[in-house]
């Protein structure tokens, strides 16, 4: 009797302790229904507040009458360019959106369009009225496709070099317009002020980026623009320099 005594209360311990558990954690905030009338939207960089809203379908109370936070979550996470978002209600009728926006790094071209690529080499459309863009255009990359963007290594290459650049010299990386991967033949790399390319061709692209890095440093140290045509990097342990008029280069500067 004592052994069945025994095990009833501890029976009934147990739900006791179950049910203050049950009390202690309701529910999930997100799943709990509130009367929400607003949303604050924060830890947006290339869209608007205003935009993000109304993609989401969250810019008026009608819009958000018998909405709870999880559903409000999952419209701003399905945007394109968010990562994911903490969602929390502040006070009485209010909702706070906090955006973790993609890490994008590039601009690429594709079959007349523009996406934007991230650092997992996913690509999204560029969307209109985005702000902060200052990317390095990717274009004439090999095999591309949307839905392949993250299996496809010259898309891979290209934001290699981009982050090499990156790396090496923000002076450097900020300079670069163009990645031109030329649909699988040689590497060709423009610049935003400087009318001359740069020829990588193919192999070593990130030794040979850190060689021409050492090279940047001096061209921005000599009236190089208008002068210099292009720098081959493509032959091994070789920099070749092409001049529009070699008579205009002064021979006792020294790049």
């Amino acid at each position: 009797m004592k052994n069945k005594a025994k095990i009833s209360s501890g029976i009934f311990l147990l739900l006791a302790l179950i049910a203050l558990i049950v009390l202690a954690f309701p529910e999930s905030n997100t799943n709990q229904k509130f009367e929400i009338k607003k949303v604050e939207i924060t830890g947006n960089k290339y869209l608007s507040a205003n935009i993000y809203a109304g993609y989401t379908r969250t810019e008026t109370e009608e819009e958000l009458n018998g909405l709870n936070l999880s559903e409000i979550k999952d419209r701003f996470e399905k945007h394109p360019y968010v990562k994911y978002s903490d969602v929390l209600y502040t006070s009485e009728g209010t909702v706070r959106v906090t955006l973790h926006e993609k890490n994008f790094k590039a601009i690429v071209l594709l079959n007349g369009g523009q996406y934007l690529a991230d650092e997992e080499l996913n690509i999204v459309p560029l969307m209109p009225f985005t702000n902060n863009i200052d990317l390095p255009v990717v274009e004439n990359v090999k095999g591309l496709t949307v839905r392949s963007s993250k299996r496809n290594a010259e898309l891979k290459k290209a934001l290699k070099i981009i982050f090499a650049a990156k790396f090496l010299d923000e002076s450097l990386f900020n300079a670069i317009s163009e990645v031109d991967m030329n649909n699988g033949g040689g590497i060709k790399i423009r610049f935003a002020n400087d009318d001359y390319s740069l020829l990588l061709g193919r192999e070593n692209e990130i030794r040979k980026i850190a060689y021409f890095d050492v090279l940047f440093e001096n061209l921005n140290k000599v009236q190089s623009k208008g002068i210099l045509k292009y720098i081959d990097l493509r032959f091994k342990d070789e920099i070749c320099l092409g001049f529009r008029n070699t008579a205009s280069f002064d021979a006792g500067r020294k790049i």
